[in-house]
């Protein structure tokens, strides 16, 4: 008896969902459902796949000029006695 309580509940559920979306017929809220429920995954997709340094641009470091790196052969010990 309480499985017929929980499927009479269900479709009392259904049938007022079916009424404030204005459908006729329970294959268009099914329908209206799946949609809904891909449509989530494709936003939670591409929420995944989105990186998350968005805002940042790429740079190009060989662009850049020689004049720009410092030359450490100057600075830089000749042997490691120095250490």
């Amino acid at each position: 008896m309480t499985r017929l309580r929980k499927q009479r509940a269900l479709l009392k559920k259904r049938k007022r969902e079916m009424t404030r979306r204005g459908l006729k017929y329970i294959k268009e809220l099914d329908a209206a459902e799946e949609r809904e429920r891909k449509e989530g995954e494709e936003r939670a997709c591409a929420a995944a796949t989105t990186p998350s340094t968005v805002g940042f641009r790429e740079v190009d470091l060989s662009a850049l000029d020689d004049a720009f790196v410092p030359d450490f052969s100057e600075t830089w010990p000749a042997s490691s006695s120095t250490f």
